[in-house]
Formats: structure tokens, sequence, C-alpha cells
């Protein structure tokens, strides 16, 4: 069998520039010889940073097939533990894993008991237990123009995408009613690397429109995130650090490159943060 076609093509390429640098370097002065030497550490380091790119985007995607599975529990296993992690929206920022944790994970868990036991009531056939957790919800955030940048020194990467999602679920008047939403967000990460494993630390997720599907986005009234009520009764938790970090779509918004992309550099200290540090939109 023919196992060269798993190679991946960036690794072959690599491979064979090597091989050619090692065989011309033995005839070569020594100071060619050191300019070639400067050469396989940069294509070596370029290559590196492809995988690195390559893993931050696998590990976006898992994250977004997590969620819409409503496994909360192992998103939040992708996350660093530090205390300045961070999960930002429109309206400001929790920060601290335990924080998160219980915004985005325990509320939605109870989230899920209350309409379990609404939905039961409607269709008996569904258990009223955590096996039927999620039942009637549906809900992707897909990703798309993609920037991701690796610092200079490895260790940590920003990544800016646009995302049109779908949300569906048991809609807070009981009665087993439904209804469906749009909501489309930008989202703007920073990553660390831990033991060589790409992890989440700042989270930012800005709306520009949550709407029910099926109407004029541009009339949306009260505030994107109330669409969250019109799931569930259950109060959100407020924010560790509330601030005004993004206004959703109206007729009077006008245009904003914002969060801002990533742009090349060095070590986190020369860049700026997705985390609640990030400069105010103006």
């Amino acid at each position: 069998m023919n196992t060269d076609s798993r190679i991946h093509p960036g690794l072959k390429m690599f491979c064979f520039t090597l091989c050619l640098l090692a065989f011309s370097a033995a005839s070569m002065p020594a100071q060619t010889v050191d300019d070639l030497k400067k050469e396989m550490a940069s294509l070596k380091q370029g290559l590196q940073e492809q995988r690195d790119i390559h893993e931050i985007q696998n590990l976006m995607s898992l994250r977004a097939f997590l969620h819409g599975a409503q496994l909360q529990g192992k998103e939040l296993e992708l996350w660093t533990d530090r205390d300045d992690a961070s999960f930002g929206m429109n309206p400001g920022f929790r920060v601290g894993m335990k924080s998160i944790r219980a915004a985005y994970d325990i509320r939605f868990t109870r989230v899920k008991r209350h309409e379990v036991g609404e939905m039961h009531k409607i269709y008996p056939d569904i258990a009223d237990n955590q096996s039927s957790f999620g039942v009637g919800g549906f809900q992707m955030h897909t990703l798309t123009s993609p920037i991701i940048v690796v610092a200079g020194d490895g260790q940590t990467a920003k990544g800016m995408w646009y995302t049109p999602g779908m949300v569906a679920g048991p809609s807070a008047k009981g009665g087993g009613a439904t209804h469906s939403f749009w909501m489309w967000e930008k989202y703007g990460v920073d990553f660390i690397k831990e033991d060589g494993r790409w992890k989440f630390w700042h989270v930012l997720v800005v709306a520009d429109f949550g709407v029910p599907i099926g109407h004029d986005f541009s009339q949306q009234s009260g505030g994107v995130f109330s669409v969250e009520g019109g799931f569930t009764q259950e109060p959100m938790i407020p924010m560790d650090v509330p601030r005004q970090v993004y206004k959703e779509y109206s007729a009077t918004t006008i245009p904003h490159l914002y969060p801002p992309p990533p742009v090349p550099y060095k070590t986190f200290s020369e860049t700026f943060t997705y985390g609640p540090g990030i400069p105010p939109m103006k």
C-alpha cells in the first residue's frame, strides 16, 4: 500500500528542502552554511505555525459541535484554568472559570431541567429525567471568515470568526411550543498553549442580531440578548464586568471594524486582549 499520500504536503516539502539544504551545505563556505541554517530554522518555524493554525481551527470547530449537542460541560474542558480566563458578550464579561461555569454550564443545566419537565407534561413519552436534557433544542453556530495569528513565541494565538447561527428550543410560554431564531455574531478569541495543547483563554462573542426566523432582522427590538429570555424564565447571571462592549444592529447603527482583527505580534504583552481589557468600540 502506498502510504505516501497520508503524509501532509507541507511536511513532505519541508523534508525535501531539509535534505536538499543538508546535501548542499557540505560544499559551501561557512557564511553560506550559516545562512542555510537560518533558512532551515525559518522553515521549521513556519511549519509549526501552520500546525498551530490547523489545531486552533479544529479546536473552534470542536467547540461548535459540542455546543450544538448542548454539551456545555465538555466545552469548558477545552479552556485554561487560569484565573483571568474570560467569556464576553455584548453587555460585559464573566471572569474566572467558576463564574463562566456558573453562567455557561450550571445555569444551562437548570434550563434543561425546567424544559424537560414542561415538555414531559405535553409529551408523556419524553422521560422526565436527565436522559432527555436538550429535548426540542437545536443550536449551531457556524464558523466563517477566519483570521488566525500565532504569536512569534508560539505560546499564544488570536483568532476572529464570523458565525451565522441558528437556535431553536422550547418556548418560555410552555404548552409544548417551540420557536427558532437567527443568531449572527462575531468571535474574538485569545488562545494559550498549555502542555503543548491549545486552550481557550479569552472568548468574546458579540451579536449583530437575534430575531425569529422569518422576521426582518432590521426590526429587532428589546436587544439581541432578550432572545435568551424567550426560551426560559431562568434569570441571567449578572456580568462580573458589566459594560457595553458592542451594540447590535439597529436603524441607527454605524458599521465598525470591531472587535479588532488579530495582527502579527511576538508575545502577548505586545498586543491587545479579547478579555475585559479590550479597547472600547469608538
